[in-house]
Formats: C-alpha cells, structure tokens, sequence
C-alpha cells in the first residue's frame, strides 16, 4: 500500500510539474507571437530564445515565424 501511495505521489508531482513547464512554453510563445505581429522584433527575440532553448519540439511556429523574424 505504502509503495502505491508513493508511486502516485510522484505521478502527480511529475505530471504538475509537466503542466508548469507547458505553460511557460505557450507563454513564451503567444509573447513571440503577439511581438512578431507588432513588427518588434528586438522584443520577440528574447522569449523566441528562450523557447528555442527550452523546448525546440514545442511548436512549428518556432522555427517559422523565427525565420521571418531573423531575416528582417
């Protein structure tokens, strides 16, 4: 019982923990986005980065809108 309890425990604080770490990651997505449509591209690099860096996989946009931006 004590090892059921235990393995839920962690499922749970992993899963929370998951959950955080996406919101961040749209987070730091819809602040590049909403900079890139404002045609501010200084400001949409920063969180462009950190999103590149922290989770690459995350969405396509990353890579696509990135591009534009850089090319500007």
């Amino acid at each position: 019982m004590k090892k059921l309890f235990s393995l839920l425990c962690l499922l749970i604080f992993l899963t929370s923990s998951y959950a955080q770490q996406n919101e961040d990651d749209i987070n730091a997505l819809s602040i590049f986005n909403e900079y890139s449509k404002a045609k501010n591209y200084e400001a949409a690099y920063e969180p462009w980065m950190e999103l590149r860096n922290r989770n690459p996989k995350f969405h396509l946009g990353i890579y696509s809108e990135g591009e534009k931006n850089i090319k500007v």
